[in-house]
C-alpha cells in the first residue's frame, strides 16, 4: 500500500490535487492522512478500500488509523490535562487503556508505603516525551516510599519511558525500593530506574511470586539494598533484560548489580562498575534457578 501523510500545499490538496483531464483513481489500500490543508482536492475517484484521515494516530497500533478503526478497544487518559495524577487516571481506567503522561514529575501516592498501585487491570502507562523529560517518584521528601507496586497483571500491561526514582522500601525487610512486582508478566520499555533504596533486597526492583518480567532498553542506576543493589528475582520468577544498562549500583551484602534465586536471561545487555561491600556477587550473584547470558 501507499502512504500519503505530513505533506503541506499553501491552497488545497495537502495530500494529492487532481486537476484537468479526467481526475485522479485512488486504487486499493492506500492511506492519506495528516496532509494540510486537506487530504485531497480536485476530480478523483476510488476503486477499493482505502483509508482518509485527518490524523494519522493509531492507538491500538494495530496499523489501522484511528479514523478507519472500527473496532478500537481502548481510550487514551492524559495527566495532567484530563487527570490530575497517574492514580486518579487508573482509577478512571479501564482494561486496555492507555494512560499517557505529560513531560514533568509525577508523584505518586504514599498508599501504605506501596506508591502507585497497579493491580486490578491491565494498562498502557506511558510518557510522551521519555524518560529523560518525564518522571515518577515518591511524594514527598526523596526515598518517602516506594515509587510502584505491580500485582496480579498480565503481559497486556506496559510501562514505557519513564525515570522512576527515590523510592524506598523501609522495614526488616523492605523489598524493591522503586518497583515491587508480584505475581506479573508486566513488560518495562526504555524507562530509567534511579536512586532507589531497598532496606532488605531489590533496591531498583523486586519481581516475586509467579511473576514474568521484561525488561527492554532499560538502565538501572544508582540504586542499593541489602541484596540485589539494582535488580533481585525471587525464587519462582523469571527475568528476561534485553538491551538494557546496570551500572553504578550497591549491595550491603549479595550481588551489588543482580541478586537472583530465580531464572534470569540477559541478552546485549551490560552490568558495569557495581559493587558488593560486605560478601560477593558485585555484578551479578546467582543463588538458584538458571541464568543465562547472551552477548552481554
Amino acid at each position: 500500500s501507499n502512504i500519503i501523510r505530513n505533506n503541506v500545499a499553501s491552497l488545497s490538496g495537502g495530500g494529492l490535487a487532481a486537476t484537468g483531464g479526467g481526475g485522479a483513481v485512488i486504487a486499493y489500500d492506500n492511506l492519506f492522512c495528516q496532509n494540510s490543508p486537506d487530504q485531497l482536492s480536485g476530480s478523483w475517484s476510488e476503486l477499493g478500500t482505502n483509508c482518509i484521515g485527518d490524523s494519522c494516530e493509531d492507538e491500538d497500533l494495530d496499523g489501522i488509523i484511528d479514523a478507519c478503526d472500527d473496532d478500537i478497544p481502548f481510550s487514551t487518559r492524559r495527566v495532567p490535562s484530563e487527570y490530575a495524577t497517574v492514580a486518579e487516571a487508573y482509577a478512571a481506567a479501564v482494561e486496555g487503556d492507555v494512560i499517557l503522561c505529560a513531560s514533568g514529575t509525577h508523584q505518586v501516592p504514599d498508599n501504605g508505603g506501596q506508591g502507585l498501585l497497579l493491580d486490578s487491570k491491565n494498562v498502557t502507562l506511558r510518557s510522551e516525551q521519555g524518560a529523560g523529560f518525564t518522571f515518577l517518584q515518591a511524594a514527598g521528601p526523596s526515598q518517602a516510599g516506594r515509587v510502584l507496586t505491580c500485582a496480579n497483571l498480565s503481559t497486556e500491561t506496559v510501562i514505557e519511558g519513564f525515570t522512576i526514582r527515590d523510592g524506598y522500601a523501609s522495614g526488616s525487610f523492605g523489598l524493591g525500593g522503586g518497583i515491587l512486582a508480584t505475581d506479573t508478566d508486566a513488560r518495562f520499555v526504555e524507562c530509567r530506574i534511579k536512586n532507589n533504596l531497598a532496606s532488605y533486597a531489590g533496591g531498583g526492583m523486586l519481581v516475586q511470586g509467579d511473576s514474568n518480567i521484561v525488561l527492554q532498553q532499560c538502565e538501572f542506576v544508582t540504586n542499593s539494598s541489602g541484596a540485589g543493589g539494582a535488580l533481585t528475582v525471587a525464587g519462582g520468577s523469571a527475568m528476561l533484560l534485553q538491551d538494557c544498562f546496570v551500572g553504578s549500583n550497591s549491595a550491603n551484602a549479595y550481588g551489588g548489580g543482580i541478586f537472583t534465586l530465580g531464572d534470569l536471561t540477559l541478552e546485549d545487555s551490560s552490568v558495569n562498575n557495581n559493587l558488593s561491600v560486605g560478601k560477593r556477587g558485585a555484578g551479578i550473584l546467582t543463588w538458584g534457578g538458571v541464568t543465562t547470558i547472551r552477548n552481554s
